[in-house]
């Protein structure tokens, strides 16, 4: 009989892969405004890294305390979860659409492209792999500055600082240059749209609103 398996998340994704894929399908569940394909697919694909990175921190604490799985149980495991994961990616992406047109009709808007659960699993997907290889980079970065640090300090010591130091380099870099970036444009558009007057619109009659009649702002000075 063959010796039982730790379940570890670095050698075995099982819980992982099973948070990932449970996270992606709370992405799609309806919001307060229908979402477009890139958007939810995008949406999924950070739901599902988050799902994935809990999940192993559950891996380890299981890890920590002693479980053991069986080979022979291990591969069942991982043929019910790839079962799951087409069944129920499936299924979850027929709901989502079915629920995401039933929001376009009651905001007034058109109907979606049958396309658009094909073009949102293929945005999620592809996401996710970019944003799981990019997490493990940032922890091999880590792990590698961990190293260089021990040279001077105790191991430990060494390890912690080490993360603390590459976590605060990649968010000053995805704050101020990636997302800073993106942001100063989109306002720069946004303010562009947000000075055109919409001349075929009626103002409004009512004065509870804002350019009614009585109200302190003019129609015209709105966005």
């Amino acid at each position: 009989m063959k010796a039982p398996l730790v379940l570890r998340p670095d050698h075995l994704p099982l819980l992982p892969a099973a948070g990932a894929l449970a996270s992606g399908w709370l992405s799609l569940t309806p919001s307060l405004l229908p979402r477009d394909a890139a958007f939810q697919g995008l949406l999924a694909a950070v739901a599902a890294l988050l799902g994935y990175g809990l999940f192993a921190a559950i891996g380890w604490v299981l890890h920590a305390v002693g479980v053991r799985v069986t080979e022979t149980r291990m591969v069942l495991l991982r043929r019910l979860l790839a079962l799951a994961a087409v069944l129920g990616s499936a299924a979850m992406l027929w709901f989502a659409h079915a629920w995401q047109e039933e929001q376009r009709e009651l905001v007034g808007m058109p109907p979606a492209s049958g396309a658009d659960p094909f073009l949102a699993l293929f945005v999620a997907v592809l996401g996710f792999a970019v944003l799981l290889v990019l997490s493990r980079s940032v922890r091999a970065l880590a792990r590698w500055v961990g190293r260089q640090i021990a040279r001077v300090l105790p191991t430990r010591v060494a390890a912690a600082f080490g993360l603390v130091l590459v976590l605060w380099a990649s968010f000053a870099f995805v704050n101020d240059f990636a997302v800073g970036r993106v942001a100063e444009r989109l306002d720069a558009s946004f303010l562009l749209v947000n000075g055109d007057f919409a001349t075929d619109t009626e103002p409004p009659a009512m004065a509870e609103v804002s350019a009614g009649p009585g109200s302190a702002v003019t129609w015209q000075s709105l966005g």
